[in-house]
Order: structure tokens, then C-alpha cells, then sequence
């Protein structure tokens, strides 16, 4: 239920950055122009936030705009056009407000490579290593992304099953119609056909590259400990860790470079999501108290003690989420009175309004906790800072047995472990 991204870009979004605590200034410029598309805003946001969240809107006017960012702690930021996440996918550009004023030239997301930051140390840092980076792989993901590009336009890419889900969602109006959809489109992924057969080949090739990617960034952070990496290997590392990671590696990296940056709000944003590689099949689940909609708190560990039970972390406005709870209800009332329960913990911004209203619609029968405006950092400390949710199923003793089970799994499982 991750927030929906494209799929192609993975191979080339390390904008990453390097950047020293010695930051004199208190606020930053920055500035630009607009070429080749009509958006009429951009979103200014922490790098680490989540965009469908950001308050932060700067108008662009006659393709300008401008805006003064806080410079102090040291840290990234994102510029992200408003247009692209309405419309599911968007590429962040990351940049460092460690100068006075910073200018961009901004182009279309197709023409991404083209953008242009001028201004500040740290910026010219982050365009080295992207030259660096880029330099490593662009001979080996250039030849793909065509492939996969073509594999779009030809309407070779998905599944006929997945494609006909696809068309229908792009023409539906009804948010309702929408829950239904994503539901399908669940079911067919975790069953492992929502690709073409040319598309699982690219797609395994893809998750290849990945990995040396990712063991590069790591290589990196190492050799060099600074803010900078510290980001990177939060947002690179942490937020998307790769398969099979070494827990011991990411352990010394993480006590060296807490150990440097003592003060600074990456060191409890590290720790969390660094704990939060725990949350896996054979690991713990992490307790947390949260209040219902009446105000009322209730500790996790009181709730689910001694019980087969589905910690269901959630949004209101996630599609897939709502879909995913739906199937549950059945095996909910089929179950709660024989060892089996479900907690949901709704993360919410500002206020309760929407939860409310959403509850009342879909009438979920099992107790519902809010997370509002992240006060407890439960997203980070299950590792999903940039998702809508995630469902952990845990046993009597609290081992996690299965993470994100349709409602079937979790049916077969509770045939087995209750009857």
C-alpha cells in the first residue's frame, strides 16, 4: 500500500547530497523558473516528511517563483510540483538551503535530468555525485528504461487483467469504484501477474542493478560520515532497504554517525526506522499507546496479549488501505470470539473529520486508534515514513507471522492455529 510511484524512475532518483553543520545562515532564498509544463504550484517541504502531507505551497506565476526556506538544522528539502503527486507519481528535487539564495531552472518530469540548481556548496556537491552515480550505472539502465518505455507504449508492460484494471481506474470518478479497483489490483500483484512476460524479465534485471546500487551507497556512507550520507543512508537505506540487508552493517553505520551528528533530529529518525528492520516475519511487533476517537488511550500490548491479531496501520484517504480493511470484516466477525482481533491505527493531519466520516461509511468493527500529525513517529518505527499503511499479523506471543497477508492467508492461518 505504498504510495504509488514510477516504476522507472527507481533506477535514477539518487539525488543525494552532501552537506557539513557549520550552516551560518538562518533563512535561504530560493528562486526559479518553470520551462515546458503548465504547473501552477510547487510543494517546499522537509526531505524526510511525507508529500501528500506538506502544507507548504509556493504559487508559480508567469512560469516564476519564489520562496524563503529555514536553513537551520542542516538538512534537505524537497521541491515537488503539486500536479505530479495528484496525479500518483512524482520525482522530488532535493536540494540544500546552505547559501542565501539558491536559483532553479525547473523542466518537465521526462525532461528531469535537465534541471538545473545554482547556488550554494552543497548543491554543487549533489550534482558531483549524481555525475558520479549516474556515471556507474547510465550505460546499463538506459538500454531498460527504453525498453520498459516502449513496453508502456505499446501497452506491452502489463497484464491484459492488470491493464483492463488500470484503463478502468483512470475513467472512474467514484472513490468507492476506486476501493473496489485496488482491491483487484492487490489481489493480481500478490499473485504475481501483473506483468508481462517481457516485463518480469526487465523487472528482474531492474531489482539487479538495484542491488549493486544500493551496496555503492553503502560503500559510500562508510567512507564518508557527514550530514550529507547520514540523509542518505535514512532516505537510501532505512526508508528502502533492500532485500536481506546486514542488520550488523547498518548498526555500525548508524553508531557512527549518531555519534557525530549527537543533536540532530536524524539521530531518533535513524534509531526508528533502523528498529523498525525488526518488523518482519520471526521479529517483534512495537508497542505503542495511542487514543481512540473519544480521547480514550489504550496500550497496544493490553489489546492484542495472548491473541492472533492484525495491527492495521492505515489512512483515510488510501484507497488500497480501505480495500485491504474491507476484506478483513468477514474474518474479523468470524474470529473475534475465538482468539482473533484487529486494531486499526488511522494516521490523520489536523484533525479527525475525515476519520469520522470514514468510519461511519465503512462501519469497521474493531477498535480504531488515531495517529495524528505523526505525534508518535508509528510510520517510522514500523518503517513505512512514506507509505498510507501497512497490516502486521502477529501470533499469541507477539512474533510477526505475516506482514501485509490478504484475508484469505490470514483465514487458512487461523484454520490452523485456532480450530
Amino acid at each position: 500500500m505504498k504510495k504509488l510511484t514510477l516504476l522507472l524512475l527507481i533506477l535514477i532518483s539518487f539525488s543525494q547530497f552532501f552537506i557539513s553543520c557549520n550552516n551560518e545562515i538562518e533563512t535561504c532564498t530560493i528562486t526559479g523558473k518553470v520551462i515546458g509544463r503548465s504547473s501552477d504550484t510547487l510543494i517546499v517541504m522537509n526531505a524526510l516528511d511525507d508529500a501528500w502531507f506538506a502544507e507548504t505551497r509556493i504559487p508559480i506565476t508567469d512560469s516564476t517563483f519564489s520562496y524563503e526556506v529555514e536553513a537551520k538544522p542542516a538538512q534537505a528539502y524537497w521541491l515537488v510540483f503539486q500536479d505530479e503527486i495528484e496525479s500518483g507519481g512524482f520525482r522530488p528535487i532535493t536540494f540544500f538551503p546552505d547559501t542565501k539564495n539558491i536559483y532553479f531552472t525547473l523542466h518537465s518530469m521526462d525532461q528531469y535530468d535537465r534541471n538545473i540548481i545554482e547556488g550554494g556548496e552543497l548543491n554543487n556537491q549533489l550534482r558531483e555525485f549524481n555525475e558520479l552515480f549516474e556515471s556507474a550505472f547510465r550505460s546499463r539502465y538506459q538500454p531498460m528504461n527504453d525498453s520498459i518505455r516502449i513496453l508502456f507504449e505499446t501497452n506491452q508492460y502489463h497484464s491484459d487483467s492488470m491493464s483492463v484494471l488500470y484503463e478502468r481506474l483512470r475513467q472512474s470518478k467514484s472513490q468507492d469504484t476506486n476501493i473496489v479497483l485496488y482491491e483487484k489490483m492487490e489481489g493480481i500483484k500478490e499473485r504475481g501477474n501483473h506483468l508481462t512476460e517481457k516485463a518480469k524479465i526487465f523487472d528482474a534485471k531492474i531489482k539487479e542493478i538495484s542491488q549493486e546500487q544500493f551496496r555503492l551507497i553503502l560503500d559510500y556512507i562508510e567512507d564518508n560520515p557527514t550530514i550529507v550520507t547520514y540523509y542518505l543512508f535514512i532516505d537510501r537505506c532505512l526508508i528502502n532497504p533492500v532485500e536481506n540487508v546486514d542488520i550488523t552493517r547498518f548498526n555500525k553505520m548508524q553508531e557512527v554517525l549518531s555519534n557525530k551528528f549527537k543533536d540532530h533530529p536524524y539521530r531518533q529518525v535513524s534509531e526508528d526506522l533502523l528498529n523498525s528492520l525488526n518488523i518482519r516475519v520471526g521479529g517483534k511487533y512495537i508497542n505503542f499507546t495511542l487514543p481512540d476517537l473519544d480521547g480514550k488511550k489504550h496500550q497496544l500490548s493490553d489489546i492484542i496479549d495472548g491473541k492472533i491479531a492484525l495491527i492495521n496501520l492505515w489512512a483515510t484517504w488510501c484507497g488500497p488501505c480501505i480495500a485491504t480493511s474491507r476484506t478483513m470484516i468477514p474474518v474479523y466477525n468470524e474470529y473475534k470470539n475465538k482468539g482473533f482481533t484487529i486494531v486499526g491505527v488511522a494516521a490523520e493531519i489536523d484533525n479527525t473529520d475525515r476519520l469520522i466520516k470514514t468510519l461511519e461509511r465503512e462501519e469497521f468493527p474493531w477498535l480504531n486508534l488515531v495517529e495524528l500529525d505523526h505525534q508518535n513517529n508509528i510510520w517510522n518505527k514500523y518503517g513505512i515514513p512514506n507509505a498510507a499503511g501497512k497490516t502486521i499479523l502477529v501470533d499469541t506471543n507477539g512474533e510477526i507471522i505475516a506482514i501485509d497477508p490478504t484475508s484469505e492467508e490470514i483465514r487458512r492461518i487461523l484454520i490452523e492455529k485456532l480450530q
